[in-house]
């Protein structure tokens, strides 16, 4: 390409025009060209958005009239002439110095042309940006044809493979080949023969057209002793299959009883009547000729003892697990009131929703009448399962201690259980789990309540709408023990509460479970309308009505998180 654009340089020279109008005036640069350039070329003058000089290959590819040529822009030529035209249009419209280009040829009367090309820039003057651009391309159709049929040809060439025998007019012309397949299969015997897993050939009717070396090693016979007899008449070779050890003997069934053209693939227990045998993956897969008819059957047994002998131990070590985690939440669940009923007698309506994401959760709840009153406490420890169990059954047990030391004094209750926890949450080490905490301390004589949040809050609903009592901005946990530096206790709240009042508590887990075709939270401003909208409602319908109404948000999706909810009316 080098000696081509040198070639156009001592021609023409940077200044002189190289546009139709020198052709006819020096015949014999005009010869010159056509002798130079057979092949199709295009001179593009990029400034001007002309053609300065075509060459006789793509006149005639082409079919495109001089004329025409003349007085067109360079793009219109291109986008006339090439598909698709914005390969050749962006490197002309970004000046793109040199590049390669696949595209097709359009000729005015009808019959396009696969081209390959090269796009370069022809800088005569170092200094400054080309002006002239030079796209030369070759025809490659009839080469993609020969290639389309030369494909044709090796795939009819790979079915005639196994009519070589009838075909010894053509041995001379397919030895090659057969001598690349002939190493292709030797490989795959290799891998065949060294593989521990145990391979035959069956003909239709279960005899041994094969066996590998892991067969031989297995069962102690070579090859050539097996080869012939069906595979169910020798002996030592477990050919019987059971679903399980230990099954029905009259449930048992031969290799030679599965073979069909649709194949099988299963894990059975192979053995012989009256002999232990082994688990194994069989694959029975047939081979068919050019008539669709079974030829002989590949059959592969693998033995998966080891691992059956693992998931059983692992069946067995889930089923203790999962029997431990039921028996771990019985207990659970017995930290915590079976019923609300002795809150009925500081209260008009109670009622209560909990629902764990799994067996064990860590949203937890609890109540302790004391004197003038009665101590509320709804809370959320970090995580799900075991670790938030255990957590949450601390942290209630704690705080039951709490509440019978100070009563109504939430203040005091709150500041001791965080100093409880200071062993589990700090230290080198220390855990990095929370919880949240509300408490609600409430005197009926009075009708005041007392209220404390570690990052929950409290609502409360009146004449139809909903006030909110923040909570802290930190949970009880590692970064708020006594004496961080980053330590901030929540600040006691008084309220005086009128009949009819209602007081709701619930863990984030309601609010933030994901439901709908976008996925997004039931969020708080939803529960706060529904309880709105449904205040005149027992707590006994209104829970099964808000459960409903999260079901319903959450289609398709799993639960997120524990759920707790607790509404209380004065």
């Amino acid at each position: 390409m080098a000696t081509l654009v040198q070639t156009l340089k001592s021609l023409f020279g940077s200044d002189r025009s190289l546009g139709y109008e020198a052709l006819p005036l020096d015949p014999r640069l005009a010869d010159m060209m056509a002798k130079t350039f057979p092949v199709p070329v295009v001179v593009i003058d990029r400034e001007e958005d002309r053609l300065h000089w075509v060459s006789p290959g793509f006149l005639q590819m082409s079919g495109a009239s001089p004329e025409y040529l003349r007085t067109a822009s360079a793009r219109a030529v291109l986008e006339r002439y090439f598909m698709p035209a914005r390969t050749l249009t962006e490197l002309f419209d970004y000046g793109t110095l040199q590049a390669e280009v696949e595209a097709a040829l359009q000729n005015e009367n009808g019959p396009t042309y696969d081209i390959l090309g090269l796009w370069m820039g022809m800088r005569f003057d170092p200094t400054q940006s080309p002006r002239l651009y030079l796209l030369i391309f070759q025809d490659v159709t009839e080469e993609k044809r020969l290639k389309a049929e030369l494909q044709v040809y090796a795939e009819e060439l790979k079915h005639q493979v196994d009519e070589l025998s009838s075909l010894q007019e053509a041995r001379e012309q397919l030895l090659a080949e057969l001598k690349a397949q002939s190493e292709h299969l030797r490989m795959l015997a290799s891998i065949a023969a060294h593989t521990t897993v145990m391979a035959m050939i069956l003909d239709p009717r279960g005899r041994l057209l094969w066996v590998n070396r892991a067969f031989e090693k297995r069962y102690g016979y070579s090859r050539e002793e097996v080869m012939g007899k069906p595979v169910c008449d020798i002996p030592r070779v477990p050919c019987y299959l059971l679903p399980a050890p230990q099954q029905n003997p009259s449930k048992t069934y031969c290799i030679t009883e599965r073979l069909s053209p649709r194949g099988m693939e299963e894990e059975v227990y192979h053995c012989r009547p009256d002999e232990e045998g082994f688990w194994a993956r069989i694959s029975i897969a047939p081979v068919l000729d050019e008539a669709g008819e079974v030829r002989y059957y590949t059959v592969l047994l693998t033995d998966i003892t080891e691992r059956k002998a693992r998931e059983e131990a692992l069946a067995q070590r889930t089923a203790e697990l999962e029997a431990s985690l039921r028996y771990a939440a019985r207990l659970q669940r017995a930290f915590l009131p079976k019923n609300l009923d002795g809150l009925r007698s500081y209260f008009k309506d109670v009622g209560l929703w909990y629902q764990p994401l799994d067996a064990l959760g860590g949203d937890f709840y609890g109540y302790l009448p004391v004197e003038n009153g009665v101590v509320v406490g709804v809370g959320d420890a970090t995580g799900h399962g075991v670790p938030a169990a255990l957590i949450s059954i601390y942290a209630v047990t704690s705080l039951y201690e709490k509440v019978k030391q100070h009563g109504l004094q939430i203040q005091k209750v709150y500041e001791e259980l965080r100093e409880s926890m200071a062993w589990f949450f700090g230290g080198e080490g220390g855990a990095q789990e929370g919880f949240e905490l509300a408490l609600i301390a409430y005197e009926p004589a009075a009708n005041i309540a007392y209220y404390l949040g570690a990052r929950r809050p409290l609502w409360l609903l009146r004449h139809g709408e909903m006030y909110t009592v923040g909570g802290g901005r930190m949970d009880i946990g590692a970064q708020n023990l006594p004496g961080s530096a980053h330590a901030l206790a929540p600040t006691l709240q008084t309220l005086r509460l009128e009949p009819g009042d209602r007081l709701y508590l619930f863990s984030d887990g309601l609010v933030d479970q994901m439901g709908g075709p976008e996925r997004k939270r039931f969020s708080r401003s939803r529960l706060s309308s529904f309880l709105r909208a449904n205040s005149y409602l027992p707590m006994d319908e209104l829970i099964p009505l808000l459960q409903e109404a999260i079901r319903t948000f959450m289609g398709e999706e799993p639960q997120t998180d524990d759920i707790l909810f607790l509404g209380l009316e004065v």
